[in-house]
Formats: C-alpha cells, sequence, structure tokens
C-alpha cells in the first residue's frame, strides 16, 4: 500500500500540466483559491504530514480532477460485470413497474370514487 506522499507525488506525475510538465505548488494555490499552501502541498509529497485533513486531500483531487476514492479507496464503488449490472437493472426495473401497477389502481380507484361521487 502507498504512502499518502506516494499516492501526492504520482497525482504530479500522472496528471501533467497541457505542455507535459508538472505541476508547481504555487499554480495548485492558486488554482485552489488559497485552500491549501504551497508548502503544505510540498509537505503532503514529501510525506511529511501523517493525517492531512480530509478538504485537503479533497481539494486536491478536484484539482487532478480525480476520485475520493483516491486517496479513499473504503469508497470505490466495485465494478460490476456485465451479468451483474444487467440484473441490477432488471430488478430496477420490476421495482418500478409494481410501483406503477400499485400507482395505476390508486388511481383507478380515485377515478371510480369519483365518478359514483358524480353519480349521486
Amino acid at each position: 500500500m502507498k504512502t499518502l506522499g506516494e499516492l501526492v507525488d504520482d497525482l504530479f506525475k500522472d496528471h501533467p500540466r497541457p505542455d507535459g510538465r508538472e505541476y508547481t505548488y504555487q499554480e495548485i494555490a492558486i488554482k485552489l483559491g488559497g485552500a491549501i499552501e504551497p508548502s503544505h502541498i510540498s509537505k503532503l509529497r514529501k510525506n511529511k504530514i501523517a493525517n492531512p485533513g480530509r478538504d485537503t486531500l479533497l481539494a486536491l483531487c478536484r484539482f487532478f480532477d480525480v476520485p475520493p476514492s483516491y486517496f479513499f479507496p473504503e469508497l470505490a464503488v466495485p465494478k460490476l460485470t456485465a451479468e451483474e449490472e444487467a440484473k441490477q437493472v432488471e430488478i430496477a426495473l420490476r421495482s418500478a413497474m409494481s410501483g406503477l401497477d400499485e400507482l395505476r389502481e390508486n388511481i383507478q380507484d380515485t377515478l371510480r370514487k369519483l365518478k359514483r361521487t358524480h353519480e349521486e
């Protein structure tokens, strides 16, 4: 399992600027509106901060356009196989259809009651 510093370092290496160079700490700090100081980013990358705040990590996720599960793998949604996904869709459709049948019955009951009231 990678350290936090290694994960942050990988962000710099795997998500460069459009010209191919790594972002500077100052560029990131400016783009994030000062949410993280450049020196703090440097310390994170060098693994000198043991437990950064949640907001700090989420800001880095926003900047580098990675999901929060990058730092919090327990939040990752497991990938479904095509078969599992098809089953999920089938269950959702069945559930929706069941709800529609009940709704249709309620509407029909209401219409019958209105008709009876109108006839009286």
